[in-house]
C-alpha cells in the first residue's frame, strides 16, 4: 500500500472500573500521568506518526475529553503573563491535528464502536488506540504500523498490520494472541497471521500478544458489516475486534509487526503508576526535579 495513513480512531468509550472511585465522574483518559492525561500521550503518538485527523469515540459520561480539546479563552487571559504556564495551558493545542468526536450510543463491544468511524474514515485507511496501551519509544509505535503496512511485499493487498510483543515463555493466557500463517517466520519482526484468539485456554498459537494498536485498510468496515450479519448484531451482543481480523487475514495479507518501545497497561493501576515514572525519567522532569526523584526511586529500592 503506497497511500500513507493520515487519519486515527481513540476507543475511549469504556467505563474504567478498575479505576473507580476515581472514574465515577473523571473519565480514565483524563487520569494524569504527572501533568498529562493519559490522552495525551495518544494523541502525541498519533501526530509524530502522521496522523492529522482523529476521531475520539467517547460516551455520553465523557464531557472532560471534549472539554480537554477545546481552547480556555479565559484562562489564557489570565494566564498572559505567565508564559511558562500559558504554555502548559496550551498543550492540548496540537498545531495542524484536527480532533473531532463521536459518542457510542450503548456500551455493545469494539466493532460496534468503530463502525462509528465509518463516515470519518471515508474510505481511507485508519490508525486505531486503545487507550489503555501507552508507548514509550523512539519512533511512535503507530508510525511503526504505518511503515510495515506501506512497505511489506505480498502477493496478495496487505489489510491490516497488528502491534504485538513476543512474550517468550511468560503467561498469554490473559491476553490476544496472533496466529502465525503456516510457514510464517516469527523470528522476524514483520511477519504475516491468520487471525487472532483471545485469551487462549489451552496452547497458544504463538507466543506473541497482540496490543492496542492497529492499522486497518477501509476493508475494515465491509468486513464490520458481514461480522453484524454473520452473529445476528441486534443491538444487545458485544463484538470484539478479533473476528473482524481472522477475516481480513483470509481475503489479504495481516501483518503482526514486533514494536520497538516499553508498553504500559493503563488498565491497571500498577501499569500507571509503572507509565508515570517513565514519563517523569524519560523527559516529564528536567534538572533538579528530576535529579531529587532519582534520589527518592533509588531510596525506596534501598529500602527493601
Amino acid at each position: 500500500m503506497e497511500t500513507r495513513v493520515h487519519k486515527g480512531v481513540i476507543v475511549a468509550a469504556g467505563y474504567g472500573t478498575r479505576f473507580l472511585p476515581a472514574t465515577k465522574t473523571l473519565p480514565k483518559e483524563m487520569l494524569p500521568l504527572m501533568d498529562r492525561p493519559a490522552i495525551q500521550f495518544i494523541v502525541d503518538e498519533f501526530r509524530d506518526a502522521g496522523i492529522d485527523e482523529i476521531l475520539v469515540i467517547t460516551s455520553r459520561r465523557k464531557k472532560a475529553l471534549d472539554d480537554y480539546f477545546d481552547r480556555e479563552v479565559e484562562l489564557e487571559g489570565v494566564l498572559a503573563g505567565e508564559p511558562a504556564k500559558l504554555q502548559k495551558l496550551q498543550m492540548a493545542d496540537f498545531g495542524n491535528v484536527k480532533v473531532t468526536f463521536v459518542r457510542q450510543q450503548r456500551m455493545l463491544g469494539t466493532l460496534s464502536a468503530l463502525f462509528l468511524a465509518r463516515e470519518f474514515a471515508a474510505g481511507e485507511p485508519i490508525a486505531i488506540a486503545y487507550p489503555d496501551d501507552v508507548f514509550f519509544s523512539q519512533t511512535p509505535v503507530t508510525g511503526q504500523l504505518i511503515d510495515a503496512l506501506c512497505t511489506y511485499q505480498s502477493d496478495k493487498p496487505v489489510v491490516c498490520a497488528i502491534a504485538v510483543e513476543d512474550f517468550g515463555q511468560r503467561d498469554v493466557s490473559r491476553y490476544g494472541v496472533v496466529v502465525p500463517k503456516p510457514g510464517a517466520d516469527t523470528s522476524q519482526r514483520v511477519f504475516e497471521i491468520a487471525g487472532v484468539v483471545e485469551k487462549p485456554k489451552c496452547t497458544p498459537p504463538s507466543h506473541c500478544v497482540s496490543y492496542g494498536r492497529y492499522v486497518f485498510t477501509s476493508a475494515l468496515f465491509a468486513d464490520i458489516e458481514r461480522q453484524f450479519e454473520k452473529h445476528g448484531f441486534d443491538g444487545t451482543t458485544e463484538l470484539t475486534l478479533s473476528p473482524a481480523s481472522d477475516d481480513l487475514a483470509r481475503e489479504g495479507a495481516a501483518l503482526a509487526v514486533c514494536v520497538e518501545g516499553v508498553r504500559r497497561d493503563l488498565g491497571q493501576p500498577e501499569g500507571f503508576l509503572a507509565a508515570g515514572i517513565d514519563y517523569a525519567l524519560s523527559g516529564g522532569l528536567e534538572g533538579d526535579e528530576l535529579r531529587d526523584f532519582k534520589q527518592y526511586l533509588k531510596s525506596l529500592v534501598d529500602g527493601f
